[in-house]
């Protein structure tokens, strides 16, 4: 008596993998046969909209969102230059870039990208409460105010006027030309 009846055994054969065994011959004779099969596949992939969902395990999911997670965080540090510390809780940290210099700049859209505000301050043309600023990682308390070099104020706030990017603890003076810092927002929110 056999173990297994062959006609349940080859009507489990699995198709996809035939196919895929007559896609790797290389004779001449069954390039016909391989061309069928893949205009099929083709049109399955393009017009088949059935799918089959596969249960996955928890512990997957868990390891997958994890990895979202620390790829998302590398990104929002990668954008800061890796100036984030990873001791303290992400959102203070986050907040406590907005109130960098050279962050707060381009967030405001005097500049189109952090380099540019950074080589602006290391140029000398931005000064923090009448003294010159040469720091671009200079963290802005509550008072401090900001102005530019005098070459520079117009085309900086022409640019802002047409943005208008505002800020719930900056207030930006058009007339004096200047940008003051009315409250640090980590106070407000820890």
């Amino acid at each position: 008596m056999r173990k297994f009846k062959k006609f349940k055994f080859f009507s489990k054969i699995n198709l996809n993998s035939f196919y895929t065994k007559i896609l790797k011959f290389k004779r001449t004779k069954w390039k016909i046969a391989q061309n069928y099969i893949k205009k099929n596949k083709l049109k399955n992939v393009l017009l088949n909209y059935r799918y089959n969902l596969v249960r996955v395990k928890s512990w997957f999911r868990l390891k997958a969102s994890y990895k979202d997670n620390l790829l998302n965080k590398n990104k929002i540090q990668g954008k800061f230059d890796f100036k984030l510390k990873i001791d303290k809780p992400i959102l203070k940290d986050f907040l406590l870039t907005l109130l960098r210099l050279d962050v707060l700049l381009c967030r405001l859209r005097f500049f189109s990208s952090i380099y540019e505000s950074k080589n602006f301050i290391l140029n000398g043309n931005v000064y923090i409460n009448n003294k010159c600023c040469y720091n671009n990682k200079q963290i802005l308390r509550a008072g401090f105010i900001i102005t530019f070099n005098n070459k520079y104020n117009q085309t900086l706030f022409n640019k802002f006027i047409t943005k208008e990017i505002y800020f719930s603890f900056v207030e930006i003076d058009y007339y004096t030309k200047t940008i003051i810092i009315i409250k640090i927002i980590l106070n407000l929110i820890f």
